[in-house]
């Protein structure tokens, strides 16, 4: 049995050019998704499939062939197709499919759309930022709703509840239920985030599947919150962020890096990347359910720690506040974002099967309503600084992707007082 050969080459302006050699049947479709996937998750948006030595090519491949072409376009990059052998053209014929992956020249031949290039060496990367300011001056007003205080001792009742809403310009974590009156939330009250017009909880009943809501036509999403950051406004800067394939971003490491952009204390910061993966904490009982949360042994079944760095190579959506101020009550809602660290945050993280990302243009409303609406939601996180001696598992790791970051232009707590 002939197996497919794949032969890959690094060319400038991003390019890279991929030679398959052999059978694109159903084996080898598989092995060539493979490798198309794995450029993209690379970062390699402009690929160039030189299919002059393929001599089969079945529906399977078309699919694949298909797939990576709308996917890349979609992404601003692009699937060229060069130098077609006879068997690979008649296939693309037949299936009236030549018209669109082949571009061709008077002469009858295919035509790049991506421009010619020499073989060069990867250029070594080591810390990827791509800045854009969007709205110079831009930032949030922020309002701190209850006391995080009272999750210690299962404290809460029904006139903590803040019924808070989440339209598109809103950010908001804490913890809160999705549901009818407080009788009917007491029991799932779990950790949530909310940005672009969609927020996310994880229910403390039924085993804990993440619930969500999407901003559609009047329906704007609404969490129960017994306490939570809710802020409203815009961010005024995006960053791009890659690494390379043996390397990562420590999150205090990203977050830090964020906070130098302007010399705000405060900062509202959402983070859309693939992850590496997260540590963290989350509820398995809600507060109003057990006398005390964190005693011994009743924390083993009301609170579930990470054992190892989940949702590895998965999307992750992260909302949070990182600030170096000190006074409560903003202090009381945040904690240090590691050892020794002046600055204190708090961050929670959603998990998604990982898709890739636009590298420019990416849209933070329009990305993130999509991606809650249409990709299942694998979990969602209170994220950590595990210093445990000998077992700690240190901090979140991130590979690539994009982060908004807003000032806190006003900061006031429940009651309205003005920090």
């Amino acid at each position: 049995m002939e197996e497919i050969q794949i032969h890959i080459q690094r060319l400038a302006r991003g390019i890279v050019e991929i030679r398959v050699k052999g059978r694109i049947d159903s084996s080898g479709s598989g092995r060539l998704n493979a490798a198309l996937e794995e450029e993209i998750r690379a970062g390699s948006y402009r690929i160039r499939l030189n299919l002059a030595e393929v001599n089969f090519l079945s529906s399977a491949g078309i699919r694949v062939l298909l797939t990576f072409y709308k996917q890349l376009r979609e992404l601003g990059g692009g699937l060229d197709l060069q130098m077609p052998s006879e068997n690979v053209r008649k296939v693309l014929d037949l299936a009236g499919l030549s018209q669109l992956l082949l571009t061709i020249t008077a002469d009858g031949e295919p035509q790049s759309e991506i421009p010619p290039a020499t073989l060069v060496p990867k250029p070594e990367v080591q810390e990827n930022l791509v800045t854009e300011i969007l709205n110079p001056g831009a930032g949030y007003r922020c309002m701190l709703w209850g006391q995080p205080g009272k999750l210690a001792f299962s404290e809460f009742a029904a006139a903590d509840v803040r019924d808070l809403s989440f339209p598109a310009h809103t950010l908001g974590l804490g913890l809160g239920a999705m549901g009818g009156d407080f009788n009917d939330c007491r029991e799932r009250f779990g950790e949530f985030l909310a940005v672009g017009g969609a927020a996310v909880y994880l229910p403390t009943d039924k085993g804990g599947k993440p619930d969500y809501s999407v901003l559609t036509g009047q329906l704007i999403p609404e969490v129960k919150a017994l306490y939570a950051l809710h802020c409203e406004g815009s961010p005024s800067h995006q960053v791009r962020f890659e690494a390379e394939r043996t390397e990562d971003w420590p999150l205090s490491a990203l977050l830090l890096k964020l906070a130098e952009m302007t010399p705000a204390p405060s900062k509202a910061v959402i983070i859309l990347a693939e992850s590496k993966g997260l540590v963290g904490a989350a509820l398995r009982s809600s507060p109003l359910s057990a006398p005390s949360l964190f005693s011994f042994p009743e924390v083993r079944e009301t609170l579930s720690f990470t054992t190892e760095p989940a949702f590895a190579n998965c999307l992750t959506l992260m909302v949070g506040i990182i600030s170096r101020e000190t006074k409560a009550p903003l202090a009381t809602f945040l904690r240090p974002l590691k050892p020794g660290s002046e600055w204190l945050a708090h961050m929670h993280a959603a998990a998604f099967p990982y898709r890739p990302l636009k590298k420019e243009g990416l849209q933070l409303e329009e990305t993130v309503q999509q991606l809650v609406t249409n990709a299942p939601i694998l979990g969602l996180l209170h994220l950590m600084y595990d210093d445990r001696e000998l077992v700690g598992l240190g901090e979140s790791h991130l590979l690539q992707g994009s982060c908004w970051i807003g000032d806190l232009l006003e900061v006031q707590a429940d009651g309205g007082n003005e920090l």
